[in-house]
């Protein structure tokens, strides 16, 4: 429930200014300008060791969405 407060009262302070949207960041996923924020952070922060690898790729991973009675076996 907290998570979720924090997260309609962050998209509630969201400002335009000069182009651009300014939020105070919750650090939760629900709210797309911070999920783009958290990415980003995350992306720097592995950033020095990602660029002395050499042939770099991204795998993702899917599976097909299970209705939620199912969830705990699927995790």
């Amino acid at each position: 429930m907290q998570s979720y407060y924090k997260t309609y009262h962050c998209f509630n302070r969201i400002v335009s200014f000069n182009g651009r949207l300014d939020v105070k960041y919750c650090k939760n996923r629900f709210l797309p300008l911070c999920c783009g924020i958290r990415k980003a952070k995350m992306i720097n922060n592995n950033l020095p060791v990602l660029k002395k690898w050499n042939d770099t790729f991204v795998l993702t991973l899917t599976a097909k969405a299970i209705d939620c009675g199912n969830l705990v076996d699927r995790v």
